[in-house]
């Protein structure tokens, strides 16, 4: 399933045109969490936007969670499109808190008019967000919003890949034809 945010791993990082990705870190694959399970509290701010590769617009951030470190603890990035009702949070869009600081993260967005882009400690609570516009006569901006910003006060929910069976299946209650 396609999602608005893609996390950019360590071998992603060849592919940025800009020099970003160097100084602020990339997030990489071990930081992808299974199950989200929130910080206590967190704060945390969006850094940077720049050129990445295929037309995409490269997203640089950083949060950090508050002591003690719960480990296995991790926070989503999530896109809202001003057009939809709901903003949608992927497990491959949670991140995990490093222990003792700040994580730093990345990802992509695909160009489009205007967007905002959250941080958010669970799916109610946002940590720090940001307007993300694509001017016809330049490159993207980033502008910090407020977590109440109307850009970004739609719910969210959390959608799991994993396809779950339908009502009332039993996979070991089919009758065997020869027997």
């Amino acid at each position: 399933m396609s999602h608005p945010f893609v996390r950019l791993a360590a071998r992603a990082a060849a592919v940025l045109a800009s020099p970003l990705a160097l100084t602020l870190g990339i997030a990489t694959e071990s930081q992808a969490a299974g199950p989200w399970v929130p910080a206590p509290c967190a704060t945390g701010q969006f850094t940077a936007v720049g050129a990445a590769y295929g037309g995409y617009t490269a997203l640089h951030g950083q949060v950090t969670g508050c002591e003690p470190y719960r480990a296995g603890s991790s926070f989503a990035v999530v896109v809202f499109k001003p057009q939809d009702w709901f903003a949608t949070a992927y497990p491959e869009s949670l991140v995990s808190y490093q222990p003792g600081g700040s994580t730093r993260f990345a990802g992509t967005l695909p160009t489009s008019h205007q967007v905002g882009v959250c941080a958010m400690r669970t799916l109610t609570e946002r940590i720090a967000c940001a307007r993300v516009t694509w001017p016809e006569d330049g490159p993207a901006t980033l502008e910090p919003i407020a977590t109440t910003d109307p850009l970004v006060a739609a719910a969210v929910r959390y959608q799991d890949d994993q396809p779950q069976p339908p009502v009332g299946f039993c996979g070991s209650c089919l009758d065997d034809p020869q027997g």
